[in-house]
Formats: C-alpha cells, sequence, structure tokens
C-alpha cells in the first residue's frame, strides 16, 4: 500500500518516468503502470508461503499430543486449547519469551535488545555472510525481497568502507 502511493505521487506529483519509478523502488514497470491506472490500492491476498519449520510440525503434532496424555494421567493436568502452556496447561504470557530473554543476555553479560532486534541481527548477517537477499526474504517469510532490503539488513560502518575501497579501485583513486 505504500509504495501505491509513493508510485502515484512520483507520476503525478514529480512527473518521474514510469522506467525510472520502477528502477527507484525496485519493481516491475507493470506493476507501477497498474498502480498508476488503479483507484484504490491493491489488496494482498497470497497462500501462506510455509515455514523452514512446516517438515516438524506433524512431529510436533504428534510428541504434544502424547505429551499432554501423560499429563492428563497425572490427573493435576488442567489441558485445554493454548498452544503452549507452563507444565500445568496454564497459558504463557507472551511477555515471558521477552523477560526470559532479557535474563539470558544479563546473565552472559550481553547489552539489553529484544527479540525483534536479534531478528534484524540474524538477517543482516545472513546477507553480510552472502546469503542471496531472495533467499533471506524466503527465509524470513517475507512475499518482497525489497522489504527484507529495506527494513531488515542494514550497511555496517565496515560494509560502507568496503564499499568505498571497492568505488576507488574502480575509478583508480586508491
Amino acid at each position: 500500500m505504500e509504495d501505491w502511493a509513493e508510485i502515484r505521487r512520483l507520476y503525478r506529483a514529480e512527473q518521474i518516468p514510469i522506467k525510472a519509478i520502477a528502477r527507484l523502488l525496485g519493481i516491475s514497470r507493470n506493476t507501477v503502470r497498474a498502480a498508476i491506472a488503479s483507484d484504490a490500492p491493491p489488496k494482498y491476498v497470497r497462500k501462506p508461503a510455509g515455514s523452514v519449520v512446516d517438515g516438524q510440525l506433524e512431529e510436533s503434532t504428534i510428541a504434544g499430543a502424547a505429551y499432554r496424555s501423560g499429563l492428563a494421567e497425572l490427573g493435576w493436568y488442567r489441558g485445554g486449547e493454548y498452544v503452549i502452556t507452563d507444565e500445568a496447561g496454564t497459558p504463557v504470557h507472551p511477555e515471558w519469551y521477552s523477560d526470559e530473554f532479557g535474563r539470558l543476555l544479563r546473565r552472559a553479560g550481553l547489552r539489553r535488545m529484544t527479540l525483534h532486534d536479534s531478528r534484524h541481527t540474524t538477517l543482516t548477517l545472513m546477507e553480510h555472510a552472502g546469503v542471496p537477499i531472495s533467499i533471506i526474504s524466503k527465509w524470513a517469510g517475507h512475499y518482497n525481497s525489497a522489504f527484507t532490503q529495506k527494513t531488515y539488513v542494514h550497511a555496517s560502518e565496515e560494509d560502507l568502507q568496503r564499499g568505498q575501497a571497492v568505488l576507488a579501485r574502480i575509478h583508480k583513486i586508491a
């Protein structure tokens, strides 16, 4: 939806050609044409792309059922519809994961960061290791690799220095 508004602004207000908009945003010219012709932002409906853990789902479901039936035999297990519970079947509050992550970082002597920060870090490290952005994007469950590149992968000072060195070699400055 953001691209739709940006495409229309660039085309109408800035009078930038379709080809230049496509190159600037990293999308096809047909996508630019469709956005210009459309009166409303697109409604994205996509099939679930799957995940790297899909293969483990059946095994996990079977193991979970066996675990629950074993707990039910103990007589004190409350059980229920929740996916993630403690040993007694009580749902785990979502903030527990963030809190536990913070406790682990403190014990390890590391600076405070959020779980979501670690997602950014993971994707950036994958990019620095040479993993193609299309693979990183799929791994993260993103529909568009341009979104992954723009939102999650960040250039470090070292990256900028490497880029400067390459540019200097190209122009025979260094």
